[in-house]
């Protein structure tokens, strides 16, 4: 098989993606779905293609934070246990609406911008001890992402993440530890969902996908293992910033 040279920045641009999400414990694709848009991939291959490389990214990035001592079970639990059956039913009737995505694109680019002062000692990031969510509103909270993810085919930690951190459910890191588990198990269902809806076959998956995991599975070992134990909460707040101004634009551009 011949590699063109278009396969080979796809597989590159998906690997740099990989680092920098699994850096703040997310999965990635807002950025796989930016990536392979960008680079004329057909529309039918992009959302299945980008959950399956999610899969991979986030598990690896949960296993890196947890292994840091970063995941805390009673913070996690109620936003999995009604985000995954949502998510499954978000797979099974796909958003459209470019009003709804500009919405969400605006939320996320608030959120990178309290990140960024945050980070840059322009806002007081608030240093007190977190607090354990409410189980009614983390069930809610983790129900309504669960099925927004699963309609617009990612795993929904770029939500997540902010939501914990402004509410003070959990530090920087933990959240990053709670947001990869969420990604990963929202995946998963999300792609039960697409199979369910017959969406979900070989034709829609990229044919190239085993070349991006080449470089996406070691780029995001050393993107989670960075954010896990080396990188400091100001670092991880630059870099989720960062993450989330991708994600928006990209709802922005696309309008998904």
């Amino acid at each position: 098989m011949i590699i063109g040279i278009d396969d080979f920045i796809q597989a590159v641009a998906v690997g740099f993606v990989a680092f920098l999400y699994a850096a703040v414990g997310h999965g990635g694709a807002t950025g796989y779905i930016s990536v392979l848009t960008l680079l004329g991939e057909p529309s039918r291959l992009i959302a299945t293609t980008a959950l399956i490389i999610n899969t991979v990214v986030s598990t690896l990035s949960f296993a890196n934070y947890a292994r840091g001592g970063h995941f805390i079970w009673k913070v996690t639990w109620p936003f999995l246990i009604s985000s995954i059956p949502a998510s499954y039913l978000g797979a099974l009737m796909p958003l459209s609406g470019r009003v709804v995505a500009c919405i969400m694109g605006g939320a996320l680019l608030l959120a990178a911008l309290r990140f960024l002062l945050g980070a840059l000692g322009l806002v007081k990031n608030n240093d007190r001890e977190p607090i354990r969510p409410p189980l009614p509103l983390a069930l809610m909270v983790g129900g309504l992402l669960g099925l927004l993810s699963g309609m617009i085919g990612i795993g929904g930690g770029v939500f997540l993440s902010p939501v914990i951190i402004f509410a003070r459910w959990a530090s920087t890191k933990q959240s990053s530890a709670t947001a990869a588990l969420f990604i990963l198990v929202n995946s998963l269902a999300g792609l039960a969902g697409r199979y369910h809806a017959q969406k979900l076959t070989a034709d829609t998956i990229d044919p190239d996908l085993w070349l991006s995991m080449i470089f996406a599975i070691p780029m995001a070992y050393l993107g989670a293992y960075l954010g896990a134990s080396r990188f400091s909460s100001r670092n991880l707040q630059i870099l989720l910033a960062l993450v989330l101004m991708i994600a928006a634009i990209k709802l922005f551009v696309t309008g998904s």
